[in-house]
């Protein structure tokens, strides 16, 4: 008998709900456990990569109904999230309403590469902070000022 361990290291992963009933009808005896409530969050949060790994190959392929499939599970991700975090899908929708207003959406396109901080702007060391302090990904350099 050979066994299958879930997860890229072998300690498990978030499946859904029905899965471990599906293989046990099939024959697969399997072990699980179910998460609390922080864990849920914590695992549901550690699948999207995941999920947005799978949106990215489905995007390359030729199938719609993949690419739908695949932001689906995205989409279930988000709102399981929603629902156990107590937040509600009508505050979500309004933050995004607004956000969407005020700052814009994501359908042009825009890809920023970099901005200058000059010292003499307005809010400077306010936006300095902003990206030296921020965990996703930027870069804070000296350069020179033409």
């Amino acid at each position: 008998m050979k066994r299958a361990y879930y997860g890229h290291d072998g300690s498990g992963k978030l499946v859904r709900d029905n899965q471990a009933e599906v293989l046990n009808r099939q024959g697969y005896p399997c072990r699980y456990r179910n998460l609390s409530k922080n864990e849920l969050a914590s695992a549901i949060v550690g699948k999207m990569p995941e999920e947005i790994e799978e949106i990215k190959i489905a995007l390359n392929g030729n199938s719609q109904d993949e690419l739908i499939e695949e932001i689906a599970d995205l989409q279930e991700l988000v709102d399981c999230l929603i629902t156990i975090t107590g937040l509600s899908s009508q505050d979500i929708k309004s933050t995004q309403d607004q956000k969407r207003n005020r700052r814009g959406s994501f359908l042009t396109g825009q890809f920023m590469e970099y901005v200058d901080l000059p010292q003499t702007a307005q809010d400077y060391e306010h936006w300095l902070n902003y990206f030296i302090n921020r965990p996703d990904g930027y870069i804070v350099k000296d350069v020179d000022e033409k």
